[in-house]
């Protein structure tokens, strides 16, 4: 029989395995990519199960933060927009790997997943939005991954909302 202990683990110990901050893992915690639960001093305690899963979904068990130099990450909410990136780099780049996430949130969980060598990052979106995504990848070490944004907000829009 196992002993409990070694079935969970913290916040903390699952973000230094997965090689992402505290805040992504409770992200992902909220969001259900990792199962857990609160204990009654309102610690968390994932199951070494779904980190283990997690790392295994990773593609070609790629080690923790490593970009794939042909990734590229595109967290934009406009299907129209979307189509316009796929169009684009069909033409001019086409070896390169698009992956798409529709809000920040998702932005973050893919980012997790595999980190991309370059993420265009809308700034006004539904839920999480670009600047909140930026702040929450802040916290993680993110030197391999170049980020730019496109948006049609005015400087002082950006400003108002944080950025």
């Amino acid at each position: 029989m196992s002993n409990e202990n070694e079935d969970v683990m913290g916040t903390q110990l699952a973000a230094e395995t997965l090689g992402v901050s505290v805040r992504t893992v409770q992200l992902w915690v909220e969001n259900g990519t990792l199962k857990a639960w609160k204990t009654p001093g309102k610690h968390r305690r994932i199951l070494r199960s779904s980190v283990e899963a997690v790392l295994a979904a990773r593609e070609g068990g790629a080690p923790v933060g490593s970009a794939d130099v042909d990734d590229v990450l595109v967290v934009e909410d406009e299907a129209t927009m979307q189509a316009y990136y796929e169009a684009v780099f069909e033409l001019v780049r086409p070896e390169l790997k698009l992956r798409f996430a529709d809000n920040g949130f998702a932005g973050l969980v893919e980012y997790g997943r595999k980190t991309p060598r370059l993420m265009l990052l809308d700034i006004d979106m539904p839920g999480m939005d670009g600047i909140e995504l930026i702040k929450a990848l802040d916290d993680n070490d993110r030197t391999e991954t170049r980020i730019v944004v496109v948006t049609s907000l005015a400087e002082a829009q950006i400003e108002q909302r944080g950025g």
